[in-house]
């Protein structure tokens, strides 16, 4: 009859399958997303018996919260078009969500570097591709190109002056003693020779005995560079 009103449970259910796009990257505790998919609905009837069947075309978007790297919240808007009568619902949408399967990402771990390995046949710490002396003979010191280094000479000469039939270190010569000294005691592999000369000047019997003089001379310079520190 005209306006009785029914007082009837009306049970009915609904299926819905999405796919969802989200925004930014794994990890992110917020993350906006985008969905779309279809819905089957099933109701049951007040006033007969039997079901009312709708499939509908949804669209919706909002955003998750992750509250876990698994565990979310959500909330959203969500739009229904039902293809058998040609309406359209809108609704918000609120939730929670379990993420199965998978795990975080982990961060890529670059290969340590590999130490290049260089063949030195003849052991000299040079390798072969770089070494221009391949062949060099055990405990000796070479430079950068494989080869033997090569001793600098350094050569220093000095002119001490004694008086006429003396044999003793005037003190102006003390100084230029002392520098050879103190070269001598910096570089202990120096080896040193010490010469007297005389002058063509007078007779040759002078000249012999100031040669006589020279050979007291020479060991005077030596005892006096001992003096300057040279025998510690």
């Amino acid at each position: 009859a005209r306006g009785e009103v029914f007082n009837k449970d009306i049970k009915g259910s609904k299926a819905k399958l999405d796919a969802t796009y989200h925004f930014g990257t794994v990890g992110d505790a917020l993350r906006p997303y985008v969905s779309a998919g279809f819905a089957h609905e099933s109701l049951g009837q007040a006033t007969r018996s039997g079901r009312d069947h709708s499939t509908f075309a949804n669209v919706g978007a909002g955003a998750k919260w992750y509250i876990t790297d698994m565990f979310f919240a959500r909330a959203g808007v969500e739009a229904m078009y039902n293809i058998d009568n040609g309406n359209t619902e809108w609704g918000p949408t609120v939730g929670v969500g379990l993420n199965f399967g998978g795990s975080p990402k982990q961060a890529e771990v670059a290969p340590a570097p590999v130490a290049e390995v260089c063949s030195d046949s003849d052991n000299d710490g040079v390798c072969d591709n770089v070494d221009k002396c391949p062949d060099t003979p055990a405990n000796v010191t070479v430079d950068a190109d494989g080869c033997p280094a090569v001793a600098e000479v350094v050569r220093v000469e000095l002119d001490v002056k004694f008086d006429f039939d003396k044999s003793v270190v005037k003190p102006n010569s003390y100084g230029d003693i002392k520098n050879l000294a103190d070269f001598m005691k910096q570089y202990p592999q120096t080896t040193t020779t010490v010469e007297g000369h005389t002058d063509s000047v007078g007779p040759d019997a002078y000249n012999q005995k100031a040669v006589r003089y020279g050979r007291k001379s020479c060991p005077s310079i030596s005892e006096w560079a001992f003096q300057c520190g040279l025998g510690g």
